[in-house]
């Protein structure tokens, strides 16, 4: 009876000081791959923890999971994604209407699985160029069965024209290549990549759901400012009714103004000062 309840006990043990050890081994590696995967693993698994998330590698791959999701991943960016969205909910809203979802910069899923466990999001439409990232947003998405049925995952990005490009694509950091500036020239593979005009694609399908609100989701390395000037430029900005964005490169002045332009409220934040920052737009329209 004695070794029955002293059992668990030392498995944890054991389990917790190959942990530490691991971790202490991890900490003496020269830079890698492997190393910068442990590493966010270790600073990050007890937060996923608190929030009632398991956070595990497995054969190289990240894994986050719970009884109602699973994530995975193949670089840290898993992880720092995942947490940001998911525990810090840094694109969370409140409302009780119906929506549609635009996510322009899809990843690798997260924000769109995300939305598709709220009700009141009724459909979801995403957009990721890059084939390596859309194929593990389309595998996070075929994980999360009760979700997958609302999400409409296109493997191209949407800008100011039709068009294609060759940007080179950086493998661990899927979530970071930029349809306007080629920010990996030196590093990784080239790609050729589909830009399609985002009115074209976006005005059927605001027509298709006329009687939804229409909310864009917006992350996507410094083509968001072609993308809104497209949209206000076809007319059917002024259709959307909420707006969160992250915007890079210094363009937030640009963006504020076609925001404003179109009669939205704008709150800016800037998490790099004059470069990289969020902002919330609210349609004055449909207020």
């Amino acid at each position: 009876m004695k070794a029955a309840v002293l059992k668990p006990i030392w498995d944890l043990f054991c389990i917790k000081f190959k942990r530490r050890v691991h971790r202490i081994l991890v900490h003496y590696l020269p830079d890698s791959k492997y190393k910068q995967k442990w590493d966010a693993f270790y600073q990050y698994w007890w937060k996923f923890e608190k929030y009632g998330y398991s956070l595990r590698i497995f054969r190289d791959e990240i894994r986050i999971s719970n009884d109602n999701l699973i994530i995975s991943g193949n670089s840290p960016n898993t992880i720092w994604t995942t947490f940001g969205i998911f525990c810090e909910k840094e694109y969370d809203f409140t409302d009780t209407a119906d929506y549609l979802m635009i996510d322009i910069g899809l990843n690798i899923g997260v924000a769109s699985i995300y939305f598709a466990q709220k009700e009141n999001i009724k459909k979801i439409y995403g957009y990721e160029p890059f084939l390596k990232t859309y194929q593990q947003a389309l595998k996070n998405i075929e994980q999360n069965p009760s979700c997958k049925d609302k999400i409409c995952a296109n493997p191209f990005g949407l800008g100011n024209s039709t068009k294609e490009k060759i940007i080179h694509y950086n493998a661990d950091l899927p979530g970071s290549m930029s349809t306007v500036k080629d920010l990996y020239a030196d590093f990784g593979i080239s790609e050729t990549i589909q830009i399609k005009s985002a009115s074209d694609v976006l005005a059927p399908i605001f027509a298709k759901y006329h009687n939804l609100k229409k909310f864009l989701k917006i992350d996507c390395e410094g083509a968001e400012e072609e993308i809104l000037a497209n949209l206000q430029h076809s007319g059917i900005l002024k259709d959307v009714d909420l707006i969160l964005l992250e915007w890079h490169f210094g363009c937030y002045a640009a963006i504020t103004k076609i925001l404003t332009d179109t009669d939205f409220i704008v709150t800016c934040h800037h998490t790099v000062p004059d470069i990289q920052g969020n902002i919330i737009a609210f349609s004055k329209r449909k207020l």
